[in-house]
């Protein structure tokens, strides 16, 4: 199981290989027997339910061992269809988590929606979404699947009938599939804030920054909001303390730009390290000699060639 980003609602995504869920021999067999499609006619994600629940209260959210004994359910339970009919599964974890389990493979042909099996990358959510139970979280899911599925190079450009980026299975069929809750909410999906954890490193910072998409910044620009009440408040004559809430508004901008003397719109690598001296030339000011006649930039400028020179 890998770790591999974080939702657009800023859920921590999980990857869960064949081997991983415990997928049998035979049934590897059969997936490498199966014809390859062109990654470039992959163009529909295709949202489906697979119908079944967790048996609990929260029919629509999963433990991983509970989901990955479905997934082998889902190599014997459609004869007609061969095992493993979708391309990726996914699932609500217990946790708040996501998951995402790996069927045939994007571009392996599945076995899911009728016409659509070669230019589509079939996408079977665990549960019943006729249920209200975990539909936000579940189109959640599906705006991560098709960031992440346009990120290794399929298209999946192609709207449904009603212009929406993504497809239910109801779209093509008489069926209430992927469920009353979960089908009106394939709508909203969109991909933007969705990433991998290695996107995120605290800088740089920018204007807008712990707001949604990207409020899993907001403990990094919190702590920014500090270090510039800090230097400011020595440094800076008539600085106005702010608010430390995370949230890179108008206050912060002004704030940036009050003790780094920038525009204010972002903190990239060099200006943190400026604002690191700054705020230790501010302690030093503090402790040593708070009421010293030193400027500021008299301050800055002896903290850095304290550091450049050892």
């Amino acid at each position: 199981m890998n770790l591999i980003g974080r939702s657009p609602g800023g859920r921590i995504v999980w990857f869960v290989t064949r081997s991983g869920w415990g997928c049998s021999a035979a049934t590897e067999a059969f997936v490498a027997g199966r014809p390859i499609d062109p990654a470039a006619g992959k163009r529909e994600l295709q949202v489906h339910h697979t119908g079944a629940i967790d048996d609990d209260d929260t029919p629509n959210r999963w433990i991983i061992a509970d989901a990955a004994a479905y997934m082998r359910r889902l190599e014997v339970v459609r004869p007609d269809l061969g095992p493993l009919p979708y391309s990726l599964n996914g699932a609500v974890a217990e946790d708040g988590g996501l998951l995402l389990l790996e069927g045939r493979g994007s571009v392996t042909r599945g076995a899911h929606t009728a016409g659509h099996n070669v230019a589509g990358i079939g996408f079977g959510l665990l549960g019943n979404f006729d249920k209200d139970d975990a539909a936000a979280e579940a189109a959640d899911l599906v705006s991560f699947t098709l960031w992440w599925l346009r990120r290794q190079g399929l298209p999946l450009d192609r709207p449904n009938p009603r212009g929406w980026p993504v497809w239910g299975h109801r779209d093509t069929a008489n069926k209430s599939c992927p469920g009353n809750h979960l089908y009106p909410l394939l709508q909203t999906v969109a991909t933007a804030g969705a990433h991998t954890l290695e996107d995120e490193t605290m800088l740089p910072l920018k204007r807008g920054d712990g707001s949604p998409p990207r409020e899993y910044r907001r403990s990094d620009v919190a702590s920014v909001q500090g270090m510039l009440n800090i230097a400011g408040l020595v440094l800076v004559p008539g600085y106005s303390k702010i608010i430390t809430d995370g949230l890179y508004g108008e206050a912060t901008v002004a704030a940036v730009t009050a003790v780094l003397g920038t525009d204010g719109e972002d903190v990239n690598g060099n200006e943190y390290a400026a604002l690191v001296r700054a705020v230790v030339a501010a302690e030093i000011k503090r402790l040593a000699n708070p009421a010293a006649e030193v400027s500021r930039d008299d301050v800055l400028a002896w903290v850095a060639d304290a550091i450049a020179n050892g």
